[in-house]
């Protein structure tokens, strides 16, 4: 649609927002791990999700970044912080 999520932690510099972010456990795929930590994070239902890009992140112990673009459900517009 015309309107994009995006997140702040309080230690970011004022103007500064990234993607929503998290890890994924032991046995849970990418798309289990997007729907869950959409929930756990803003308390949105991801409806449709679709890979974008994915990145090396050398820190802490070598990761992979994996992007992806997710539409939740129509009619949620409200979402509840988790502080």
């Amino acid at each position: 649609g015309t309107r994009c999520l995006l997140a702040r932690q309080s230690s970011f510099p004022k103007g500064m927002y990234s993607a929503l972010a998290g890890f994924c456990d032991i046995g849970e795929s990418v798309e289990e791990t997007i729907r869950r930590e959409v929930a756990e994070e803003v308390g949105l239902e991801v409806e449709s999700l679709q890979y974008c890009a994915s990145q090396h992140w050398p820190f802490p112990s070598g990761s992979l970044m994996i992007a992806c673009h997710a539409t939740v459900k129509p009619g949620q517009t409200e979402i509840q912080v988790n502080l």
